[in-house]
């Protein structure tokens, strides 16, 4: 039976974000940035945790319903949004937003498992938040995977 691994998938993404030379200068990373630091500021999440003023910038991504797609069963669809956090930074949240984009749009990315995926921009925009002193701007970038039978 095909199946993707989603776990796989999550770890893949946060691998290239973290370990993007680009991305690491935009979040203010350097060689003294745990790891640990770098998981409370690219976190595998919707809504996120510790979101205090120090800990931003900060990005968030989720995955969305997707499907199979349906003259091909080993092929899976699927959007995750990525949420980008600043203390008033537009600039900053667009640059980010724009390198996630550069990263996997049109990019093929291996799964450990032997699967691949390819992403491909959808679409962005200024997002609502509640957070005083806080900008918020999202990216969604869509994922085709193929499914290793």
């Amino acid at each position: 039976m095909a199946f993707l691994y989603i776990s796989d998938v999550y770890a893949c993404i946060h691998k290239t974000l973290r370990e993007d030379e680009v991305i690491r200068k935009l979040m203010g990373f350097d060689e003294s940035t745990t790891s640990t630091d770098m998981a409370l500021r690219i976190q595998k999440r919707k809504n996120p945790v510790e979101l205090v003023d120090g800990k931003l910038p900060l990005i968030t991504f989720y995955k969305l319903p997707g499907q199979r797609e349906l003259t091909n069963y080993l092929s899976y669809v699927t959007a995750f949004d990525f949420d980008i956090y600043t203390n008033d930074d537009v600039e900053l949240a667009i640059e980010i937003a724009d390198r996630i984009n550069y990263l996997f749009d049109g990019k093929y990315l291996p799964l450990s498992k032997g699967s691949s995926f390819k992403g491909h921009f959808v679409t962005s925009a200024e997002d609502e938040t509640d957070l005083e002193n806080t900008y918020k701007y999202f990216t969604q970038v869509e994922f085709t995977f193929g499914i290793e039978g």
